[in-house]
């Protein structure tokens, strides 16, 4: 997921301004809550297909990873897929 303004971009998330997601309304990356099943599977699916074609991927997953983001789709991950990585790097 990336901000919409440039401006108010630090140097070292330039990045973002290249993000696919770049634009994009913020709900196809972050799901409402009550959003449960197969219609959050589905949702998930989505900003995910949007995530693999992007140039930044690994970046925006690393700049998620670097924060601890509990919320939304970075980098092709959720963040259950991203708690289970951390806890494997710990392990």
């Amino acid at each position: 997921m990336t901000e919409r303004a440039h401006h108010s971009l630090d140097p070292d998330q330039e990045w973002r301004l290249q993000a696919r997601c770049r634009g994009m309304p913020i709900e196809v990356f972050f799901l409402a809550s009550t959003e449960k099943g197969s219609l959050r599977t589905a949702h998930e699916a989505n900003a995910k297909r949007i995530c693999l074609s992007c140039n930044v991927r690994r970046r925006c997953l690393t700049y998620a990873m670097e924060i601890s983001e509990q919320h939304g789709v970075w980098g092709a991950t959720t963040p259950a897929e991203r708690n289970a990585m951390r806890k494997r790097a710990v392990s």
